[in-house]
């Protein structure tokens, strides 16, 4: 039976099973895609309009029509945005000898999809908790500072941070936020703050709320955000060959605004993440392999084709550094 060669690649459906279905598990802690969620297009590069905030919410001077005359007319601004996918991925070496070695305790080949898959969706992470806590442009009237103290001192006021950022951008731009995203780390920070178990209680006929009673859903019904979310994403930030440094991909700071629910490219949302995948790319990821027969090893191959577009950031303000 002929090896394929390095120039070969094919379509692994059996690993492609194992990515999907070990999917939730790998992502839960990676919210890029429900911050950004996935636009899928025709061409890998195009442009697209928007309607202008001020244009969407004006309000005419006047529509009343006098006799023997016409209606008032108004015409729609776009503001012309592009967009241009790239592709990004990785592939892990599954050498033929550890194989051998080491398969009865230890699948080579899945657990090489399930870590390049974790690195291609970390990747994405990264760049979209970059583009939501982008310092240079939600600064100003995009940011919204802290009252009493940071959010870990039990005399600070984050209900009345966060509602005061929610005004905030509706006055920015005529949208009420439906959406926070926080890191993990804030999370169990606000789930254990006074105020926030005081107000959780006062909607239990009383009952005391403890720490592990505090969910996303009780927090979204305290804040009159409907959309809570939870970054808990991990990388090691130490180079090749050094011990691990460990940081939270989504920092300290906390991002209030509206993001898409649905796929209607005229909602006002702060971003998308465009997807192209006539070269046979999934949003999430495909998997793929081949055979070097000089190193006689597998690679296991995991891309995808997008760009995490924002589209609309006055829709959203930043609280910087909401814990220490």
């Amino acid at each position: 039976m002929a090896i394929p060669s390095a120039d070969i690649s094919t379509l692994q459906p059996q690993l492609q099973t194992f990515y999907e279905a070990s999917f939730e598990q790998l992502t839960q802690d990676y919210v890029g895609t429900r911050v950004f969620p996935v636009t899928n297009v025709q061409v890998p590069t195009g442009r697209f309009g928007v309607v202008r905030l001020e244009d969407l919410l004006k309000a005419p001077q006047t529509l009343t029509r006098a006799s023997g005359s016409g209606y008032m007319r108004d015409i729609m601004q776009f503001a012309d945005l592009s967009y241009q996918t790239v592709e990004y991925g990785i592939e892990e070496v599954v050498d033929e000898r550890e194989m051998n070695m080491y398969q009865e305790l230890l699948p080579a080949a899945e657990l090489a999809t399930r870590r390049s898959a974790l690195q291609v969706l970390m990747a994405q992470e990264v760049r979209v908790a970059a583009l939501l806590t982008d310092s240079l442009f939600y600064t100003g009237s995009f940011a919204q500072s802290l009252g009493a103290s940071t959010w870990n001192v039990t005399t600070s006021t984050p209900i009345i941070d966060i509602e005061n950022a929610v005004k905030k951008a509706y006055t920015n731009c005529g949208l009420w936020p439906n959406a926070i995203i926080m890191s993990r780390e804030v999370f169990r920070t606000l789930r254990i703050h006074p105020t926030i178990t005081a107000a959780i209680s006062s909607t239990g006929a009383g009952d005391q709320a403890r720490m592990a009673d505090v969910t996303t859903q009780q927090l979204s019904q305290v804040l009159d955000l409907p959309n809570v979310i939870v970054a808990g994403g991990t990388k090691n930030t130490a180079g090749v060959g050094s011990a691990a440094t460990i940081a939270q991909i989504w920092p300290k700071s906390v991002w209030i605004g509206r993001i898409a629910e649905t796929q209607d490219m005229r909602e006002a949302c702060v971003g998308r993440t465009f997807h192209w995948g006539g070269d046979g790319s999934q949003p999430l990821g495909t998997v793929d392999a081949y055979y070097e027969q000089s190193m006689r090893a597998n690679f296991v191959r995991v891309r995808h084709e997008v760009d995490n577009k924002r589209i609309y950031p006055e829709v959203g303000v930043m609280i910087a550094s909401a814990i220490a």
